[in-house]
């Protein structure tokens, strides 16, 4: 059950990441909320780890950051080819 939790958990964050982008983009036009917004939702998965008790290996630290990264990136590139 929790990895079923934890998916759920990490795509309400990531919705509410993509949901922050089309705001931002389309009516503030303001990327730094979406770097921000990204930013927090990480920390609060974080914070859900902890608090479910969920552990990470070391290897699997890059691949987690490597992860984040290109979510990132591709929202930067979303945001690049509306404007």
């Amino acid at each position: 059950m929790n990895k079923r939790i934890t998916a759920v958990v990490s795509s309400v964050f990531n919705s509410f990441c993509d949901f922050t982008l089309d705001i931002t983009v389309n009516k503030y036009s303001i990327y730094k909320v979406l770097l921000y917004t990204s930013i927090i939702s990480l920390f609060f998965q974080i914070l859900y780890m902890f608090y479910a008790g969920i552990s990470i290996t070391t290897k699997a630290i890059p691949i987690i950051l490597i992860y984040g990264l290109i979510i990132l990136l591709g929202y930067l590139c979303y945001v690049m080819l509306k404007h």
